[in-house]
This record gives structure tokens, C-alpha cells and sequence, in this order.
């Protein structure tokens, strides 16, 4: 148990010697994100090294390489409830910065209408497809009853563009000649 906490908190040292400085003046709210991405990238390294251990092997020589590639994303934001289909779809929750709130969708609102098709039991399935098949520049128009007053919400959707992403965690290196194509 000593040389698994020693190998935790040789881990943690060299997430924090190895970390590059920052280049770029972060909000504090993105500042939150990123340190709570690299705490659930700690946190997976240690349950990964746990269930090696488990199967007998060790982390000595452990390789990881993750690239994806810059994407535009549409984040629509919502979290409804489909089930209990009365006149429309109650919104269970909304991402901060989303499509959604930005459009102005709370909690407890009910989507009656998408893009002018009603909302009924039976095209329930074709009214969720509008909204996963999204795509940028298209119109949205939703028909809510929010708070007892019934309004309609549109907005043009934008695109989010994720920058290219690479995480590799080992010992491989990539040559510097090549460096860059990642």
C-alpha cells in the first residue's frame, strides 16, 4: 500500500512539474474546467493503474496516445423528459452557454412546438430527430408555455469549434520532425 501511495503521489508531482505554462490568459471559469479536466485525468490514471494491478501487470512502461482532431460542435444544451409526453416535453435541465440557454430555455419550461410541428405521442420520435439532426445555419423555432405563458423561441444555429485535442501519456515520444502533424 506504501508504493501504490508513493506511485499516487509521484503521479500528481509529475502532472504538476511537466505542466507546460500557459500562453493564453484563461477566464477563471475556464481555469475551473481545465483543473477539473486534469483531476478526472488523475483520477482514471490511478483506477487504470488499480485494475492493472488487479490482472498482475504493472504501470512500468504504459502508453497512451490520444489525438482528435479540431471539430465544429452544435450543443444544444438540454436534458428533457420524454415520457411523460402530456402537451409537450418538460425541459429537465439546461447547459450553461448552450444553444438552449442562450434561446432563453429553463428548467420546467415545456417545449410544445419544434420548428412548428406539434409535439403529440405519436410523433414524439420524429420531433426528438429535429433536434438530433441540427445543423449549422439551420433555423429552430420552439413553441414553450414557461411560467404559464406561452411564447416562441428561435435562434439560427452556431456552430462551437473545439480546438484539435492531443493527449499522450507515457514514455512515447513523437520526433519533433513530425510534431506537428499531431
Amino acid at each position: 500500500m506504501k508504493f501504490f501511495s508513493l506511485f499516487i503521489l509521484c503521479t500528481a508531482f509529475v502532472f504538476t512539474a511537466n505542466a507546460k505554462p500557459e500562453t493564453h490568459a484563461y477566464t477563471p471559469e475556464s481555469q475551473l474546467l481545465l483543473k477539473k479536466m486534469q483531476d478526472n485525468i488523475k483520477a482514471y490514471l490511478v483506477e487504470i493503474s488499480e485494475i492493472e494491478k488487479k490482472s498482475g501487470k504493472t504501470m512500468h512502461g504504459f502508453n497512451y496516445e490520444m489525438i482528435i482532431p479540431a471539430q465544429e460542435n452544435i450543443f444544444l444544451g438540454l436534458v428533457l423528459n420524454t415520457i411523460d409526453l402530456k402537451n409537450g416535453f418538460i425541459v429537465l435541465s439546461v447547459a450553461s452557454g448552450s444553444i438552449a440557454n442562450k434561446m432563453g430555455l429553463l428548467p420546467t419550461d415545456e417545449i410544445l412546438e419544434i420548428n412548428e410541428m406539434e409535439l403529440t405521442r405519436s410523433n414524439k420520435l420524429k420531433a426528438l430527430e429535429t433536434l438530433k439532426v441540427l445543423s449549422v445555419e439551420q433555423k429552430l423555432s420552439l413553441k414553450i408555455k414557461s411560467k404559464g405563458i406561452t411564447k416562441v423561441l428561435s435562434t439560427t444555429i452556431k456552430a462551437n469549434n473545439t480546438p484539435r485535442f492531443r493527449l499522450t501519456i507515457g514514455t512515447h515520444i513523437v520526433p519533433t520532425e513530425y510534431s506537428d502533424l499531431f
